[in-house]
């Protein structure tokens, strides 16, 4: 077996390569130098990782060599009574352990999770250098999502000249008016699909309507004056739907 210490150093020069060495030399447009890390980062890596298998089948051997030599008793003859046997069984060693749980950190490292798992688990293991130097070199990636949103607002509406004969036809105008500005409003979502969709308006369950007959009686009295009625309304109401929300994660494949 590969010793351990042998493992670390070359993940750890892997990692210097991959997150320090090439970035450095690319920066300063040294290209020779800068393909010669990443090469030689490269060879480490998968040096690193036939070590790993070797190991590895090191261990299953020296585990089938364990299991093959656990004693096992064969059923004795009968006795009056009952018939006694008794089975041993090898238990599994805590680098047998680890390297199992290494391995499905491994299996599962998109996105980084199970590698920082394993680290919790094993602040001293086996792996924690190459697990460290996954973690160095992760990328990020941009996210996108769609969730909800809500968007509350004040608006006011008035009556039409057209609609001034009655307060009931005033007040209806007004409301006519009401729904034409909040539509108006959440339009200036609905307009930018890029970043919003399925936009609707939340009207206000009621509203009431303030209205008063503005005609001008000379004499104090209604008779021979036409009514004319003006009708206002204030509300709030919401524009709702959905918005593309971005966030940066974190890959480690």
């Amino acid at each position: 077996m590969a010793p351990d210490w042998l493992i670390q150093l070359t993940w750890f020069a892997a990692g210097l390569g991959a997150t320090g060495a090439f970035w450095y030399f690319l920066g300063h447009k040294h290209y020779r130098t800068a393909i010669s890390s990443a090469v030689a980062t490269i060879i480490l890596t998968l040096l690193a990782i036939s070590l790993h298998i070797r190991n590895d089948r090191v261990r299953r051997s020296l585990e089938s060599g364990r299991q093959a030599s656990g004693t096992t008793t064969a059923p004795q003859s009968p006795t009056v009574g009952a018939q006694a046997s008794t089975i041993t069984t090898p238990s599994q060693s805590p680098d047998a352990i680890e390297n199992n749980a290494w391995q499905v950190a491994l299996a599962h490292r998109k996105d980084c999770e199970a590698i920082r798992a394993y680290i919790r688990q094993y602040p001293s293991g086996h792996f924690v250098a190459p697990a460290q130097a996954i973690l160095a070199a992760r990328r990020p990636v941009t996210a996108a999502r769609w969730v909800a949103f809500e968007f509350p607002a004040n608006v006011v509406a008035s009556s039409s000249l057209e609609a001034r004969t009655s307060r009931d036809a005033a007040c209806n105008s007004a409301r006519v008016q009401l729904l034409r500005n909040m539509e108006d409003g959440c339009s200036d979502f609905s307009r930018d699909s890029s970043k919003y969709r399925s936009v609707v308006v939340d009207a206000p369950a009621s509203a009431n309507c303030q209205c008063e007959d503005s005609a001008i009686h000379l004499d104090g009295t209604s008779a021979g004056a036409d009514p004319v009625w003006r009708c206002s309304i204030r509300a709030i109401y919401r524009c709702r739907g959905e918005t593309l929300e971005r966030a940066i994660a974190y890959s480690c494949d």
